[in-house]
């Protein structure tokens, strides 16, 4: 009976630190994954700026340009 117990145990240990490494790889994916979302994120506001400031150069281009200078 003291056998079947002991490797009842061991069995149950294993499956949790099973768990665990389960648990811990799952998470480091979602970190990741949100790590790369803001990288993304970040850039996508970048661009944003961009486009927004070559737009307002646009414009003043076009005025001067209106102007006749």
């Amino acid at each position: 009976m003291k056998g079947i117990v002991g490797k009842m145990i061991r069995m149950a240990k294993s499956l949790g630190y099973y768990g665990l490494q389960y648990g811990y790889s799952n998470l480091h994916g979602v970190l990741r994954f949100f790590k790369v979302q803001m990288q993304n994120w970040k850039k996508c506001g970048v661009q944003k700026r961009v486009h927004k400031a070559y737009s307002g150069l646009g414009a003043e281009i076009y005025a001067l340009y209106k102007q006749g200078a």
